[in-house]
């Protein structure tokens, strides 16, 4: 709202609320979605800002992009506005918004005056990941402890199929079925995420030799690192005292680009 009382016409943040609760009393509540996750159990979702007006008749347009930046939703309306300070509310349907990563624009023009806020937010269910912000992508990600006939069952799965897929994967491995957390997932996403933050290169870091190691048995015991050494090319021993094994990466082209030179079963780790 830094803009306000500054000129004719101003918009503050924008506020994304979760469906109303409602207490004992019948009073209805907004609980604000701090982080931008919305859950899936609702069908539409409320946004809210504060508008500072001369007064007169305003257009509101709301435009909503995927990651990739193309519309999804995009809709307008008309509205009469007193001068001052007053709270818009609008609701917005979440049919069409897949588990992903989205952002909200919101206009409003009045006159000659034309003003905008924007917000990025993602859609969610119940029992996922906030690690996880696209369900193609984390299925991808699963490839190094997933069956081919999973991966094949996910990755063929109708859109409005796939959320169930994903879910019966991870349930089977659900270690406190009993809880709305799985810790497992949010274990496995965890690494996915440290890996794509320090291995990334010419490939994102999970789909790395190193990610891959890391993603499957975490952070190595200890780390023998040799990046100038005579007569040999860099590489690095990980150690993983626990199990009982050891994994060494060769830097072939001297560009950062680790290869693991030492195989090994990908499907006795999960």
């Amino acid at each position: 709202m830094k803009d306000f009382y500054q000129k004719e016409l101003a918009i503050g943040s924008l506020n994304l609320t979760e469906p109303n609760l409602q207490d004992s009393s019948a009073t209805r509540d907004e609980i604000p979605s701090i982080i931008g996750s919305l859950n899936d159990t609702d069908p539409n979702f409320e946004v809210s800002f504060g508008l500072l007006t001369n007064g007169g008749k305003a257009t509101i347009k709301y435009s909503i992009y995927s990651s990739a930046k193309k519309p999804i939703i995009e809709k307008s309306y008309e509205k009469e506005f007193p001068k001052g300070v007053v709270k818009e509310t609008i609701t917005i349907s979440k049919a069409g918004l897949a588990y992903s990563r989205y952002r909200l624009v919101i206009k409003v023009k009045m006159g000659r005056e034309e003003v905008s806020s924007e917000r990025l937010f993602q859609v969610r269910w119940y029992g996922m990941s906030n690690l996880i912000d696209n369900l193609d992508k984390a299925i991808e990600q699963l490839r190094y402890i997933a069956t081919a006939a999973e991966m094949k069952s996910m990755r063929k799965a109708k859109e409005n199929q796939k959320k169930e897929e994903f879910l019966k994967f991870w349930q089977k491995r659900d270690p406190t079925p009993n809880t709305p957390d799985n810790e497992l997932m949010n274990e496995y996403y965890k690494r996915v995420n440290y890996a794509n933050a320090h291995f990334t290169g010419f490939l994102e870091g999970w789909r790395t030799d190193m990610g891959m190691v890391f993603i499957l048995f975490g952070p190595p015991s200890d780390i023998e690192r040799h990046p100038f050494e005579l007569n040999t090319k860099p590489y690095e021993v990980w150690y993983y005292y626990e199990i009982n094994r050891t994994f060494v990466f060769v830097d072939e082209s001297g560009f950062g680009d680790y290869r693991l030179v030492t195989p090994f079963e990908l499907y006795d780790t999960y």
